[in-house]
């Protein structure tokens, strides 16, 4: 198996130079416009941080595939893949609020996460993983929480855009605000996944997520001991199912159990 822990420098230090070109827009006026609706709004930060990114990736592995959710795919997709997402947050990046993220993952021919790095530029923090090589934070190792429970848990999660879906997961949040201690609506995904590999948080769920969302965060949980899953608690089904339940696995089973009684109310 390559040495992936050996590259793991190198793509933080990518990540590190695009958080430093974020901050030269940070809370400033931004050129901004929308893509799929109103709400789904990208920057001239955005782009800037991509335009340093991907030639620097391409750079470290000529080889690898590209898929940036500014840019789309690029490359040979039976290989190795690099899995970009410029400005997780972007929303938050562009009301000038702190909670935002450069996500960076590579990702082997089975689509496994083998190297991923989230990096949230205006608090200095770095969050990086690669597999089998455990899960750090500004180079200190990190392991998910011990919490016990359900009803001791702060967890994350998210909305869609879409009406459609929003709908089923605000019966979710109507059953979990009755069983846990807290839930937090953040506004980046990736770092939402970073928080539970930290143990800030005990656990995160949504739906209608992309690969750039998320794949960088999965494996900083996975390396930091946690368990992931699809509401069906299948492992190998995240994609296709375009959902996710991560915890610091304690409380994995009460959460799907309290998911699928909110999918069986109805209503809203």
């Amino acid at each position: 198996m390559p040495d992936w822990n050996a590259l793991r420098p190198e793509v933080e230090a990518v990540a590190l130079r695009a958080g430093e070109e974020t901050l030269r827009y940070f809370r400033k006026p931004l050129a901004q416009w929308t893509k799929a609706g109103p709400f789904d709004v990208v920057t001239e930060a955005d782009k800037a941080s991509e335009a340093v990114i991907l030639p620097a990736l391409r750079a470290l592995l000529p080889e690898a595939a590209l898929l940036s959710e500014e840019s789309g795919a690029s490359g040979d997709e039976g290989g190795l893949r690099w899995v970009v997402d410029p400005i997780d947050g972007t929303a938050n990046f562009a009301a000038g609020m702190p909670y935002y993220s450069i996500s960076i993952a590579l990702a082997d021919v089975a689509g496994q996460p083998v190297i991923g790095v989230v990096h949230n530029p205006a608090y200095g923090e770095l969050f990086s993983a690669a597999l089998g090589g455990g899960a750090a934070l500004n180079g200190e190792p990190i392991h998910v929480s011990a919490t016990p429970a359900l009803a001791q848990s702060i967890l994350l999660g998210g909305f869609s855009i879409y009406p459609e879906l929003a709908k089923p997961q605000l019966r979710q949040w109507m059953a979990l605000m009755q069983r846990t201690r807290g839930l937090r609506r953040m506004g980046s995904a990736a770092l939402d996944l970073a928080s539970v590999a930290a143990g800030r948080a005990d656990g995160y769920w949504e739906s209608s997520l992309s690969p750039w969302d998320v794949l960088a965060g999965l494996l900083l949980v996975q390396e930091a001991g946690g368990r992931i899953s699809d509401f069906a608690a299948r492992p190998d089904k995240l994609y296709s199912a375009k959902e996710m339940a991560v915890t610091n696995g304690a409380i994995h089973d009460e959460l799907l159990a309290a998911l699928a009684a909110a999918g069986d109310q109805g209503g809203l």
